[in-house]
C-alpha cells in the first residue's frame, strides 16, 4: 500500500473524529468509518494494535448504550469516549507528521 493512501485513510479517519467531537456526526458513524479505515490501513503492528484498542471502547460504549431498552451515556461512558477519541486522535498526528 502506498504512503498516499495511508495518508487519505488517516485523514478520513481524523475528520470522523473532528465531525463526531464538533457534535456533526454520531458514535454510530465514527465507529463504523473507524473501523473501514482500520481495516484498510498498513501500519506497524503495535500502532494497528492501539487503533484497534481504542475503537474497541468507542464500540463497547456504543453497544452498550444501543442495548433494548438504549441506555442514555452517563458521565463516565462520556469521559472514556472522550479520553477514546482523544487517544485516536494523538495516534493519527503522531502518523501524519
Amino acid at each position: 500500500m502506498s504512503n498516499g493512501r495511508n495518508f487519505r485513510l488517516l485523514s478520513l479517519a481524523h475528520s470522523a473524529l473532528t465531525s463526531y467531537s464538533d457534535g456533526r456526526s454520531s458514535l454510530r458513524e465514527l465507529v463504523n468509518t473507524l473501523d473501514a479505515v482500520w481495516s484498510q490501513l498498513e501500519m506497524p503492528e503495535a500502532w494497528m494494535n492501539d487503533f484497534r484498542s481504542e475503537w474497541l471502547t468507542l464500540e463497547t460504549v456504543l453497544a452498550v448504550t444501543s442495548d433494548d431498552p438504549p441506555r442514555r451515556r452517563d458521565e463516565e461512558m462520556e469521559r472514556i469516549v472522550v479520553e477514546s477519541v482523544s487517544a485516536l486522535s494523538s495516534l493519527i498526528r503522531l502518523e501524519e507528521s
